[in-house]
């Protein structure tokens, strides 16, 4: 294998590693999930990806509470799972997958 060759196998194995991660990223991505419970514990939300909603606990004991208490706490409950939901996919995206200035052989100076 010639110098060239080399250079270009090295070149395929970056870009297949890139990939790899970006893959891993997107994935940890769509899996992001996001707990929140209302005020008073009776009911707890999860959501997913765009703020979903993926499901809803409601204890036996919020059947007890008047309608606009329960919705309070439902709407309270995805409210704080939707806020945490958003920390994790923060938490995700804070670094890139990549270090983009090591992309494809790149140098950090620009030419004059």
């Amino acid at each position: 294998m010639n110098g060239f060759e080399a250079q270009i196998q090295q070149a395929m194995r970056q870009v297949r590693q890139r990939l790899d991660a970006f893959e891993q990223h997107r994935t940890l991505l769509a899996e992001a999930e996001g707990e929140g419970t209302g005020a008073d514990g009776l009911v707890t939300a999860r959501v997913g990806a765009g703020g979903q909603v993926r499901d809803l606990e409601i204890n036996p004991r919020a059947m007890r509470l008047n309608s606009h208490t329960l919705r309070e706490e439902i709407l309270a409950a995805i409210r704080a799972a939707t806020a945490n939901w958003t920390e994790a996919v923060q938490e995700a995206t804070a670094r890139p997958p990549v270090d983009p200035s090591s992309c494809c052989g790149t140098s950090a100076s620009a030419p004059n």
